[in-house]
């Protein structure tokens, strides 16, 4: 973040940034008579209308720049369907049975690929042979070995899914509850 000061004591004004300023900015600040404070790790110059707003710029500017670099840091953290690492997905199978299985994004590759891995879930029992279960994140389970998936997502940004062996391997959240059920 860029902050600007205005010194009233020394009729200034501070510039202080949390990283390098590009070149351009720095030039920028040296034609119009800004000075580097190394002690103080600050850029300033005596206090003019034309500084003032030449500083406020910068200040509107690098904020637009970090806002950017946070949205083109959290495209790469997402494929091009929204999924991101941490995410959940669910499988439901069974014949006379229904039973749930929950998958962690552990990895992405690509624009459609990801990485599984199965965690465990824990259960609220509604009846008999039959409960509700939601996925417990970062509990990867050996139910499948420790093995990892890799799966292609297709469907939409709100309803993503991947195929499975036996079924569809859904996207869902963590706080939702799946019916887990068998008539044994």
């Amino acid at each position: 973040m860029t902050t600007m000061i205005i010194n009233n004591e020394k009729n200034g004004i501070e510039l202080k940034f949390d990283v390098k300023p590009i070149q351009g900015t720095l030039d920028l600040l040296k034609k119009n008579g800004f000075r580097w404070h190394s002690q103080k790790k600050l850029w300033y110059a005596k206090q003019t209308p034309e500084r003032q707003e030449l500083a406020q710029m910068i200040v509107n500017m690098e904020s637009y720049a970090k806002k950017i670099r946070a949205e083109e840091e959290e495209e790469k953290t997402q494929n091009k369907l929204g999924v991101k690492v941490g995410d959940v997905f669910c499988n439901s199978w069974g014949y006379e049975q229904t039973n749930i299985d929950f998958w962690q994004v552990t990895e992405l590759r690509g624009s459609t690929q990801i990485i599984l891995k199965a965690i465990s879930h824990e259960g609220r029992e509604i009846g008999f042979c039959s409960q509700m279960v939601k996925p417990i994140k970062d509990s990867f389970t050996s139910h499948y070995a420790g093995e990892e998936i890799r799966k292609t997502v297709k469907g939409t940004k709100e309803n993503p899914y991947c195929s499975m062996d036996h079924g569809l391997l859904c996207k869902t959240d963590w706080n939702t509850e799946h019916n887990e059920t068998s008539y044994y």
